[in-house]
């Protein structure tokens, strides 16, 4: 499911990519994976926006929970998360210098 906020003047101003869930398809959930917004149109409601019409279109499919994954800390889209939504894992990220 790729959801494409467009501007008034046609350009994409935010995107959000997600999917059922394929490992445990069945528990029905909605994997969010991507959520990303044009900087020019961030803080005024389209990730929120987004976000709400993936859980739409997921419900309307039958699924009946979502799994918002890989949110980094520091991310303004935990604020969208946080309404209703609960942290059920962390993930630690390692980095290797090549």
């Amino acid at each position: 499911l790729v959801l494409i906020a467009m501007a008034p003047d046609g350009t994409p101003g935010g995107l959000c990519f997600s999917f059922p869930d394929p490992l445990n398809p069945q528990l029905n959930e909605l994997v969010v994976k991507t959520l990303a917004v044009a900087p020019a149109w961030r803080r005024l409601g389209v990730g929120q926006w987004l976000v709400g019409e993936a859980h739409r279109a997921a419900e309307r499919r039958g699924l009946v929970a979502g799994v918002h994954a890989l949110m980094w800390e520091g991310s303004h889209s935990r604020a969208i998360t946080a309404h209703g939504g609960v942290i059920f894992r962390r993930y630690a990220l390692y980095e290797k210098h090549l």
